[in-house]
């Protein structure tokens, strides 16, 4: 995934959006889609998210170099996001 940030001297941060697909009980992380800014990641999520299982928009702020980053803030959040341990070891 190609990464634009928005630039806070070395600190960087980046928006994602990520959408689950599948069964509620065998749910599947889809491909996630990067936004350039807070509002097009929201925007992007409510868009997706009437055919989706789950969507989730958030973002995350650090250093790309040094690779430390901040917890994800949650900017939009629609459906239930799956308990999948391996779909949670992806975003911690």
């Amino acid at each position: 995934m190609v990464r634009r940030a928005k630039v806070e001297g070395e600190r960087r941060t980046y928006y994602v959006v990520q959408s689950f697909s599948g069964m509620p009980q065998r749910p599947t992380a889809d491909e996630p889609r990067e936004a350039i800014s807070r509002e097009a990641a929201a925007s992007l999520a409510a868009r997706l998210a009437p055919s989706k299982l789950a969507v989730v928009a958030f973002s995350r702020t650090g250093n790309f170099q040094t690779g430390e980053f901040d917890d994800a803030v949650v900017i939009a959040n629609y459906g239930r996001i799956p308990e999948d341990d391996d779909i949670k070891e992806e975003f911690t």
